[in-house]
Parts: C-alpha cells; structure tokens; sequence
C-alpha cells in the first residue's frame, strides 16, 4: 500500500491539475494584478480557516517565525513573477522556464536539509522535471518570444517556486503543517491585496469590476481547488521528501492534459507524447 505522504503529493497534483482548468477557464483576458488579487481573496481565507479549526499551540521562537514567513513571502512572489511575465512573454517559452522549479528544491534540499534520495527515486524526480519541461515546451504559441524584462522575471519566478517548497518543508517541521497554513494564508491574503492596491493607483483599469462575474467566479473556483491542494502539500510534507513531493506537485499539466483528453474530448498532439511517457514513467520509480 502506498505512503500517505505519496497519496496526498498525488492529490496535490490532482487539484492544482483541476483548479488549472477553471483558472484557464475563468481568466481568459484578465490582468495580473487582478490574478494576484483573486488568489489572496480566495486561497488566503481558505487556509486561514482551516488554521483557525486545526491549528496547534506551539512555542514560537524567532527562527520558527522567520521561516513560514520566508516561505510564504517565496511562494506568492512566484505567483506575482509568474503572472507579470506572461504579461510580457508567451507561455511556451515563460512556462518551460518557471516549469523546472523542481529542480531548484531537489538541490536546494540536498544541501540545506541534508535530504537524501535512492539513485532510482532521483531517476524517477529527473524523468517527472524533465516530462514538466516538455509539457510545458509543447504548448503552442504563434511567434513564441519574450521581453528581457519577461525572461527575467520568470527565471525569478522559477527560483522562487524552487526555494518555496525547501522553506515550505522546514516551515511544517518547526511550526507544525496546520500552523504553517496560518502563515501563509495572511501573508498571501496581505501580499496580494497590498499588491493590488499599489498597481491600481497607476492602473485603475486593472480591477475585479472589469472582469465578468460568472469569468471571477470560475477563476475563484479554480483557485478553491489549488487551496485544497495547497492543503494536501503541506500535509504531504510532513512525512515526505521534499524533492519528490514538489516533483509530483509541479506535474499536474498531466492532470490538465487528461481531463481535456476525457471531458472535452480534445486529442493528445503528437509533441505531448514524450513530457506525458516522461512523467508517467516517473511515477512508480518515486514511490520505490
């Protein structure tokens, strides 16, 4: 029987995959603030509840509160890099860099938290990367490019992402998995809406009223179900890896790809084959 820990990384991967398609979905023609705006409203009141039910009482020092900070701070800064350079890139080439972020907490975990995989599970973590990538590559875009500004920001992106889940799994080890939720749950509610607020000032244009209710209340219901998954992570880092739990997370373009394939009977193109085969074949090695 699988680990728990193995069961909720797949369940992660199973939310953010369905919450992508809503996102896709409901925010069609959307800006990036209004993007960052709609997280912090609908991810930060959602872990903040389930902090309020489930939180524990624990003794906190200052290292303690330095971390899920700095985790919290790492993971909707990628969100804010991510969104901005698709602003000023097209996805093929902003998504293929931001989608290696596991490769940044695979080596960021073997040196800071002395984690230590088996030769096949790093096998399997190196396939899951390497399908991410090419999935990622095979979107199509008419003229792929990007702006310095856009390249940069996404390698920002990339290396906030990957240093996210190292933080995220010491955060659960100091804090404990539901208090870590608190913290990130406020940090992104106040990021997100200070962000808002300090664009709107020079963009007025950019706001919720803009956007069509029932395109907001898709977004929002994408985002509910990368809460949740949100939730399952950090539960999967309690007894997890940190590199094969972000590997498997960072796979759900799998999920996206199969709920098209099932639901909207869309057909798998040819370049997609490779990141598919690469991913599914990293599955079973990580668990080993």
């Amino acid at each position: 029987m699988a680990e728990l820990w193995l069961l909720l990384a797949l369940g992660t991967m199973l939310m953010y995959g369905i919450g992508q398609v809503f996102q896709k979905i409901g925010t069609t023609g959307s800006n990036p603030t209004t993007m960052i705006l709609l997280t912090a409203l609908v991810m930060g009141p959602i872990w903040g509840a389930w902090y309020v039910i489930f939180r524990d009482d624990v003794n906190l020092t200052v290292y303690s509160i330095v971390v899920p900070v700095v985790g919290g701070v790492l993971g909707m800064a990628g969100n804010i890099f991510f969104f901005e350079a698709l602003a000023r890139g097209n996805v093929s080439i902003i998504g293929t860099l931001v989608a290696a972020y596991p490769c940044v907490t695979v080596i960021t975990a073997f040196f800071l938290l002395d984690e230590r995989l088996t030769a096949v599970q790093y096998a399997g973590v190196g396939l899951i990367i390497l399908g991410i990538v090419g999935l990622s590559t095979s979107r199509s875009d008419s003229v792929p490019s990007a702006s310095k500004l856009g390249l940069m920001l996404a390698i920002a992106s990339f290396l906030a992402f990957g240093l996210a889940g190292v933080t995220l799994k010491e955060a659960v080890r100091v804090v404990g998995n539901d208090n870590a939720m608190g913290f990130y749950a406020l940090l992104y509610s106040v990021i997100g809406v200070s962000y808002w607020v300090s664009k709107r000032r020079s963009h007025p244009e950019q706001s919720l009223t803009e956007i069509p209710r029932k395109v907001v209340g898709i977004g929002a219901i994408g985002l509910a179900f990368s809460a949740i998954g949100g939730i399952m992570l950090i539960w999967a880092m309690v007894d997890g890896p940190a590199s094969v739990v972000i590997a498997l997370s960072g796979a759900y373009p799998v999920i996206m790809i199969l709920l098209a394939l099932m639901l909207l009977k869309e057909r798998i193109a040819l370049r997609q084959v490779p990141g598919l085969l690469a991913v599914l074949g990293g599955l079973p090695l990580v668990s080993l």
